[in-house]
């Protein structure tokens, strides 16, 4: 169990590791790694705009400064309809159909680590 339980959890392994979604595994598998690095491109971008505002207002950066930054909501607003932009880029053409209209489904966005609060 974990000292602050609160907010943090004990993993609960699941079986998700075996399950397969396409006609053949090895797509899962592509899928899986264009979800990821998608996921790391995204953070490092995220991350190179507080980069860009951290020199904008204070003509350095540190780890300390980028760690502890937070957005205000305008930069969230925009950081956020960027990140779809992305998405859609990215996951359009494979999503197409399913959604309905075209658009990447919100239920793909949260499960890939790229929605919610995590833009």
């Amino acid at each position: 169990m974990t000292d602050n339980p609160g907010y943090t959890a004990d993993f609960i392994k699941s079986d998700t590791d075996q399950a397969t979604f396409m006609k053949d595994p090895a797509m899962d598998h592509l899928m899986t790694a264009l979800v990821s690095v998608s996921t790391e491109i995204w953070a490092q971008a995220r991350r190179m705009k507080i980069m860009e505002r951290l020199l904008e207002d204070h003509g350095k950066v540190t780890r300390e400064m980028i760690e502890g930054y937070m957005p205000s909501a305008e930069e969230e607003a925009s950081w956020r309809a960027e990140r779809d932009r992305f998405i859609e880029r990215t996951f359009g053409s494979i999503t197409v159909g399913h959604s309905g209209e075209g658009q990447p489904m919100m239920e793909f966005r949260n499960r890939s680590g790229m929605g919610g609060d995590q833009s």
